[in-house]
């Protein structure tokens, strides 16, 4: 048998049993924080178990320690920080326009049948194309530097960005289509009211998968075009045989990927998805 009472008898207003749910909730968070934290501790244990069975050289792939103490001394240095914001700032700006651009023509393409016709082939021709792909001809194009990194960017993010609004523009229930039609709603109106809300979770999908993308471009980008950079800064250690900073600059690249995720992504999703929904 159940041992939730009604809370009646126990002398309380009627209703105040719901007040144990958030309780129980909130253990379920816990639990779910230690659970979360044990996997990446896992990791760092099989790491350092891996380097310790000598299965690698030690100059070759070093202990979690030796990693960590290396980032410690880049941050007090400075050099790391150099880095990081060269990086982070090249990859915002081609990741910026790829949204200015991308979003826009995402929408124009689930809306409008003839631009869909008409631009929906070449998008899918260059589609395929990696924006790796895209650096040699930027750097021809704009030199080597900041204008070559962030074109190479933008020719990855923009496309994720487009395809994924596109396809939330086109998966909106017909339903809702039709009652638009019937009663002409205004176009700015269908927008703020069913096209955006309808379409944000696929938006949402694109700007994470473009923003993942987007960084792995960066890095290799800068071991080619580059002359600072955490990728440059990984490429040159590579000469040089420091895994411990390769593998630092890989921890620094995923730390940052978890910041942006959480002050920036699941904000944005909560403003948005979660008040929309609610």
């Amino acid at each position: 048998m159940s041992d939730v009472r009604p809370a009646t008898a126990l002398g309380a207003q009627p209703g105040a049993e719901v007040l144990r749910e958030p309780a129980a909730l909130t253990r379920a968070r816990r639990w779910g924080r230690l659970e979360a934290a044990l996997v990446p501790l896992a990791i760092l244990i099989a790491w350092q178990g891996l380097s310790a069975s000598g299965a690698f050289p030690a100059y070759a792939f070093p202990p979690p320690v030796t990693v960590f103490r290396t980032l410690g001394k880049m941050v007090v240095d400075g050099s790391l920080a150099l880095h990081v914001v060269q990086s982070f700032g090249r990859q915002l700006a081609g990741f910026a326009l790829a949204i200015l651009l991308g979003f826009p023509a995402g929408l124009l393409l689930g809306t409008s049948d003839r631009v869909r016709e008409a631009l929906m082939p070449t998008f899918r021709l260059f589609y395929p194309i990696p924006g790796i792909a895209w650096v040699p001809l930027a750097i021809l194009w704009f030199g080597i530097g900041f204008q070559a990194l962030v074109f190479s960017i933008f020719t990855t993010c923009f496309f994720p960005i487009m395809m994924n609004t596109f396809a939330g523009v086109v998966a909106i229930d017909p339903t809702h289509r039709m009652v638009m039609q019937v009663f002409g709603t205004p176009r700015w109106l269908a927008y703020r009211r069913v096209i955006l809300p309808s379409a944000m979770p696929f938006v949402m999908a694109g700007l994470r998968l473009a923003y993942g993308v987007g960084w792995r471009v960066i890095i290799g980008a800068e071991m080619i075009g580059a002359t600072t950079g955490l990728g440059y800064m990984m490429d040159n250690a590579r000469w040089q045989m420091r895994p411990d900073i390769v593998l630092g600059g890989m921890v620094a690249i995923g730390v940052i990927g978890l910041a942006i995720e959480t002050a920036f992504f699941d904000f944005l999703e909560r403003r948005t998805i979660g008040k929309w929904s609610a």
